[in-house]
């Protein structure tokens, strides 16, 4: 029972930065009842003794400072530098590595960093706000994210080349021998590395499977697929873990559930006034302000309705698969504990919640985009750790 506050305790934490917390205060932003509160406690105390929080005197809480050197997963963006998310959550954050530290690594690479400097003015791409932060060196790449990447071939000169999608990889990829699988230029291709990039030459590769003519609607798909390690073909296991879950749905999904939450209720039911309501009730469609659509965001009625008979957040949810939640504390349209309680809710032992401190709705940024791409990669698969 502790282990399901272990991760919930350590995220609360890594918003609080260097400010101490009294743990009742933890206790209540998780909304832990008093027959858990036993279970939280123990998970304190757990991590307390494992030396991933502190506390102090006054028995206030919070994380640990870095240390010297750093174990964690890095993303580079589109412009060279990177970003640590280290495996030990630090009150300090995330580690900035200019993009001559970066040493070779590539995006979701599981790496070994030393500090340079504990707090130095570093720039965030995306909104331009000076941020403080640590900076750090890699000093060596444990584990290579990702070995296949997906790309378009073309040709230089006498030398071939494949320019790899997406942003993990931003040097092109050479290929010694491209007609082997009889690829022509502008065919998108998967290669495995043989070679990755370094200060000695560039990434070689050789190429795995030809996948058709670049720009094909089905070859992009496959592409897109390839680059991220997704897979066609689940196992057998997996597909009658969904179809048990489907037909349990099916049987719950009419309900009634007493006291449960719900998405539609809690975010658009209960933000509108009464004229909202009134219109709604009576033109079956009313229209709300969206900072993404100038003419506002129609609502129906039926949404409201249906999403009244299909309440999920207040019981388990039966997904046993590893699942990943990102979310921006910025996010103006869902509330970014809306994740938190989603994770609490999942069945899944291997569940994440990653909450991006200035991140909006769409998450959109370079940055972003290179946390969500690593965040692709490093989920097991057949082509992940």
């Amino acid at each position: 029972m502790p282990l399901r506050f272990i991760d919930r305790i350590l995220q609360d934490l890594s918003h609080a930065g260097d400010r101490p917390v009294q743990p009742d205060a933890v206790a209540k932003r998780l909304r832990v009842d008093s027959d858990h509160r036993w279970a939280f406690d123990e998970a304190i105390g757990r991590l307390t003794n494992e030396q991933r929080i502190e506390i102090d005197e006054l028995g206030r809480i919070r994380l640990p400072k870095h240390e010297e050197e750093i174990v964690g997963r890095i993303f580079v963006t589109q412009k060279g530098h990177a970003y640590l998310k280290p495996d030990k959550l630090s009150r300090e954050g995330d580690v900035f590595i200019s993009q001559g530290e970066v040493g070779g690594a590539m995006t979701g690479d599981r790496v070994r960093v030393a500090l340079i400097r504990r707090q130095r003015s570093w720039r965030e791409t995306g909104r331009g706000a000076a941020i403080e932060g640590p900076t750090g060196r890699v000093l060596e790449v444990i584990t290579r994210g990702r070995t296949r990447f997906a790309g378009t071939l073309q040709q230089e000169g006498r030398r071939w080349i494949v320019q790899p999608d997406g942003r993990s990889m931003r040097e092109p990829i050479i290929v010694r021998d491209p007609h082997a699988k009889e690829a022509k230029p502008g065919d998108k291709v998967t290669v495995d590395l043989t070679r990755f990039p370094s200060e000695e030459g560039p990434a070689e590769g050789v190429i795995v499977e030809v996948l058709g003519a670049a720009g094909q609607p089905a070859v992009e798909t496959a592409a897109t697929m390839a680059a991220f390690g997704l897979v066609e073909r689940f196992p057998d296991e997996v597909h009658d873990q969904a179809s048990r879950a489907a037909i349990t749905f099916e049987r719950e999904c009419l309900g009634p559930w007493k006291d449960r939450l719900d998405l539609t209720e809690d975010l658009i039911w209960n933000a509108l006034d009464a004229p909202q309501r009134e219109r709604l009730a009576s033109e079956g469609v009313v229209s709300l302000p969206n900072a993404y659509d100038p003419e506002g965001y129609p609502i129906g009625r039926a949404l409201i309705e249906e999403g009244r008979q299909r309440l999920r957040l207040r019981g388990p949810i039966p997904i046993a698969a590893p699942v990943r939640l990102l979310h921006g504390q910025d996010d103006a349209e869902v509330p970014w504990m809306t994740s938190i309680r989603l994770a609490a809710c999942l069945e899944s032992p291997d569940v994440r919640v990653t909450l991006v401190k200035d991140g909006d709705h769409r998450l959109s940024r370079e940055a972003d985009l290179a946390l969500l791409g690593a965040t692709l990669s490093a989920l097991p698969g057949e082509n992940g750790p």
